[in-house]
């Protein structure tokens, strides 16, 4: 959950990101330069077993699943996902909406 809307937070992959905006470097994402990249976007601390980080996270013009509209911000995984099938992490909180 971001702490700053209280919105579900599903995350995406970088490749997938970097799809949707491929006007951003990656000397951007590591420097941490996203803010000023994504209109509405800002960092939030999470903690995984791995330790603690920060996530960018974004509000999408849209996130749309098998025809249903559903709202979560996303947030920028640098990590891959253990299986490259996946591009998502859907929140577990949109489940009731689909």
């Amino acid at each position: 959950m971001d702490p700053v809307s209280y919105t579900p937070v599903s995350i995406i992959s970088l490749p997938v990101f970097l799809q949707m905006f491929p006007e951003i470097s990656a000397d951007q994402i590591l420097l941490h330069e996203l803010e000023t990249c994504v209109q509405g976007g800002h960092y939030i601390d999470y903690q995984t077993v791995n330790g603690k980080s920060q996530l960018f996270v974004f509000p999408p013009d849209k996130i749309q699943i098998n025809g249903i509209s559903v709202h979560s911000l996303l947030g920028v995984s640098a990590q891959n996902f253990g299986n490259q099938k996946y591009d998502a992490i859907l929140n577990v909180k949109l489940g009731g909406a689909l």
